[in-house]
């Protein structure tokens, strides 16, 4: 690459929109820009990115050694419990008529009773919020394709 521009001074502007984290391509002409990318990103990687991983691994360690973090059955009941979910999911292209109603009754039943308690207990377990959201929703859908199909079959006279 051959370099247009003067390197103190590109240097001195990027040092300074990386020290206020007001960076902008706008600042850059176009030209200077395309000639010099690796420059500019060797200093933006130096100067924000390193601020940003560092962000990442406090916040990485603090979903570690949360009350309801990975450490904890708090954290992998609710995980574990997504496959009932998923396996709802997959059961939409099942036929209605072999939708069990009381399991459908049973999931979505579950689903709202331990979502409210989820948003009850101390730390708030969101996690098992969503699981359990996302659970009675799931039920609810297979619980409306179920009473559907029922209602839709003629009765059946003795």
């Amino acid at each position: 690459l051959i370099f247009a521009v003067d390197f103190a001074d590109l240097y001195l502007l990027l040092r300074q929109s990386v020290s206020t984290r007001t960076f902008s391509l706008v600042s850059v002409p176009t030209t200077i820009w395309l000639e010099t990318w690796p420059f500019v990103l060797r200093t933006l990687h130096c100067g924000t990115f390193s601020y940003g991983i560092m962000t990442v691994a406090q916040k990485l360690q603090a979903f570690w050694n949360h009350p309801a973090g990975p450490k904890t059955i708090h954290f992998w009941a609710p995980t574990f419990k997504w496959g009932i979910s998923l396996a709802n999911i997959a059961d939409i292209n099942r036929p209605a008529e072999k939708i069990s109603l009381p399991q459908q009754c049973a999931i979505t039943a579950t689903g709202i009773i331990w979502s409210r308690y989820s948003t009850q207990i101390t730390p708030v377990n969101y996690n098992l919020l969503a699981v359990n959201a996302f659970m009675a929703v799931t039920g609810a859908y297979q619980l409306f394709r179920k009473i559907s199909y029922d209602m839709a079959q003629p009765a059946v006279t003795p």
